[in-house]
C-alpha cells in the first residue's frame, strides 16, 4: 500500500531566478527579467509574483508574470524597466508549482541594486588639473609656432609709409600740371634694395598747351595758304 500512495503524488522541483546586467544602474538603463526552471519533476502550472522595494520597506512595484500557467522546461517573463528615482532598491521573485516542489528554497530570489543619477558628479581634480595641462600645452605650442616673415616685413613697410614726414612724402609735387614719378625703396625679408632715383620726366601737358599750339600750327597753315593764292593770281 505504501509503494503505491507515493506512485500516485506527483513530485517536482522548479527555481526562479532574477535576470540582471549588473547592480548599479541609472535612471535610463535599468532593465530586467525573472525566469523560472524546472530542475525534475512532471509538467506543471506555475503562478510567479516579483515586488521590488526601497530601502524602507516601502512597495514601489509589483508584477505577475505568470498565472497558473502551464511549465514544461522553463518561462521568461518580459522585460521590465520601472523609471525609478535614484535611491538603492531591493527585487523579489517567488513562485508557486501545482505539484509537490521538494525543495522550496529555490522558489524565491531577491537582488539588491543601486539606481543613480543621469547628472554625473564633478571631475576629479585630478582629472581638472591634467586638462588645463593640456590646454595650457596648446597655447605654448601656439606662441611657438614661426612667424611669417613676409607678413612681418609688410607690416613694417607700412608702419614706416605712414610714419614719414609729411615733407619727405611731398617732396616731389605736381608743377604747372605736370606729374614726376618719385624713388621707391623695396623690402625684401630682412634686406633693403634701395630703387635708383629716376628723373622727374613729363607724363603729359596740360590742355591749355595743346591749345596753344593748334593755333599756332593754323595760323602758320593759314598764312601759306594766303601766300599760295596771292602767287597764284599773279
Amino acid at each position: 500500500m505504501i509503494p503505491t500512495s507515493f506512485s500516485q503524488e506527483s513530485y517536482c522541483d522548479h527555481k526562479v531566478e532574477i535576470m540582471l546586467n549588473g547592480s548599479v544602474f541609472n535612471t535610463e538603463n535599468f532593465t530586467w527579467r525573472m525566469k523560472a526552471t524546472k530542475i525534475e519533476g512532471l509538467a506543471a502550472n506555475i503562478t510567479g509574483t516579483a515586488q521590488i522595494e526601497d530601502t524602507e520597506g516601502n512597495l514601489i512595484k509589483s508584477y505577475k508574470p505568470w498565472t497558473n500557467d502551464s511549465i514544461s522546461r522553463q518561462k521568461t517573463s518580459g522585460q521590465y524597466s520601472p523609471n525609478l528615482k535614484p535611491n538603492e532598491y531591493k527585487i523579489t521573485a517567488k513562485i508557486d508549482v501545482s505539484c509537490n516542489d521538494v525543495d522550496k528554497n529555490n522558489n524565491i530570489d531577491s537582488r539588491l541594486i543601486k539606481i543613480e543619477s543621469v547628472i554625473q558628479e564633478s571631475k576629479n581634480p585630478q582629472e581638472v588639473v591634467a586638462a588645463n595641462d593640456i590646454n595650457n600645452s596648446s597655447d605654448e605650442n601656439l606662441e611657438k609656432q614661426p612667424i611669417d616673415n613676409k607678413n612681418t616685413d609688410m607690416q613694417q613697410i607700412q608702419d614706416q609709409s605712414q610714419n614719414e614726414p609729411k615733407i619727405q612724402q611731398n617732396q616731389y609735387k605736381e608743377e604747372d600740371n605736370v606729374i614726376h614719378l618719385k624713388t621707391q625703396s623695396i623690402y625684401e625679408g630682412n634686406n633693403t634694395i634701395t630703387a635708383a632715383i629716376v628723373k622727374p620726366q613729363i607724363v603729359y601737358e596740360s590742355s591749355n598747351e595743346r591749345a596753344k599750339e593748334l593755333i599756332l600750327y593754323s595760323l602758320l597753315g593759314l598764312s601759306i595758304l594766303l601766300n599760295i593764292i596771292l602767287i597764284w593770281r599773279r
